[in-house]
């Protein structure tokens, strides 16, 4: 991220009390998905056993990575 970057944090609305109290969602930066470009360079995985119960089940990047 560069100085003066845009970032936009969609916060999942079917899981806002996530565990140990951190916000799950969806991080934008200048338009990038973060979350999306974790994934894709092998640095997270994502939990397949939540996709039923959350926002983004249905989003491209989702259904790309499990969901």
């Amino acid at each position: 991220m560069t100085s003066g970057s845009f970032t936009i944090v969609d916060e999942d609305d079917l899981q806002t009390e996530g565990t140990f109290e951190r916000k799950i969602g969806v991080v934008f930066c200048d338009g990038v998905n973060l979350n999306d470009a974790i994934l894709t360079a092998g640095l997270a995985d994502l939990f397949v056993s939540f996709c039923t119960s959350n926002e983004f089940k249905n989003t491209p990047w989702t259904q790309t990575h499990g969901c």
